[in-house]
């Protein structure tokens, strides 16, 4: 039996371990890798290749990495030439031209880390934590026009711990898709899978994360505050302003203190900050333009501080 043949079409990370995976299915042939154009970044202003691009060359996996897909005929006449048996998307970034979902023999494939039609978009881990959910999962569905709107074939779900980031999560995200992604292809392929329409009036959206999304507002309960933390550890991370200055939470647990929004309250080796139902403690922060410190050194620096009320 030949192996079906797919286009990968992915620039996050996320998917590095279902490509590897790909790659080594004997059911599956690679045709080529679709990513995003490398950019520049770091104070050099260096190219960087993204990850999936180099494992795509150690594998002698075609790459192409379209500016923008929808006006790069060429690339949809070259494939129209031969048509691959699936699409498969991973954290692409682009949305495909209904010219590109007519493409395959089998079906265009989009793996999607939320259980839709929730937090349909770019940014659906984050959201789920911000959002405060404690289960979420994998959903691979047929591409459509519309973003995020198309049939479903399988949904695996994950729990979302307690305490766990949004970096942290992301890796079982990927490995769940290593795993269970490969044989659901296969069942499309087959002719197994059904697929279902998406409950429409269930759907939400979630947008792209911007810098100023982590600004932290103390009206706000700790546990809000604390999701906040959760999906944005790593980047943007949430921040306050002292000074005039951006002032980095990088590890807070909340406490069982009652303080007003945005008051501080410090003893020898703590700070508390309150929010609307308590207080959160802060066991790593970061002043703008000065090092990670711990409370005892922070406070011994900016003794001031213990006395301030944070902005919201």
């Amino acid at each position: 039996m030949q192996p079906y043949t797919l286009i990968f079409f992915s620039t996050g990370e996320i998917s590095i371990p279902l490509f590897e995976k790909l790659l080594v299915d004997s059911r599956f042939k690679i045709l080529g890798l679709v990513c995003q154009p490398d950019r520049s970044s770091g104070r050099d202003l260096e190219i960087q290749e993204k990850a999936i691009k180099k494992l795509a060359l150690n594998a002698s996996v075609a790459i192409y990495q379209p500016e923008k897909l929808s006006i790069e005929t060429a690339l949809l006449d070259q494939f129209e030439a031969n048509p691959p048996d699936f699409l498969l998307s991973f954290s692409y970034g682009q949305i495909l031209s209904e010219d590109w979902l007519a493409l395959p023999k089998i079906a265009p494939l989009n793996v999607h880390p939320s259980l839709l039609p929730k937090f349909r978009g770019p940014t659906p881990i984050q959201s789920a934590i911000l959002n405060g959910e404690t289960e979420s999962g994998i959903t691979l569905m047929k591409m459509s026009k519309g973003m995020d709107e198309g049939p479903i074939a399988f949904q695996f779900k994950i729990k979302i711990p307690a305490h766990v980031s949004s970096a942290l999560l992301f890796d079982d995200f990927a490995q769940m898709a290593a795993e269970k992604i490969p044989d659901a292809i296969a069942q499309v392929a087959e002719g197994v899978a059904v697929f279902k329409e998406q409950d429409t009036g269930a759907a939400t959206v979630c947008k792209l994360i911007e810098r100023e999304d982590g600004r932290i507002d103390f009206k706000e309960s700790a546990q809000k505050i604390m999701n906040q933390f959760r999906a944005y550890t790593p980047w943007p991370g949430i921040f306050a302003t002292y000074q005039g200055k951006r002032l980095k939470l990088l590890d807070i647990e909340i406490a069982d203190e009652a303080l007003e929004p945005g008051k501080v309250h410090c003893t020898k080796h703590e700070i508390l900050i309150g929010t609307s139902d308590g207080a959160l403690k802060v066991k790593l922060l970061q002043l703008e333009g000065k090092t990670v410190l711990h409370p005892e050194a922070f406070i011994a620096g900016q003794p001031d501080f213990c006395q301030s009320s944070l902005p919201s």
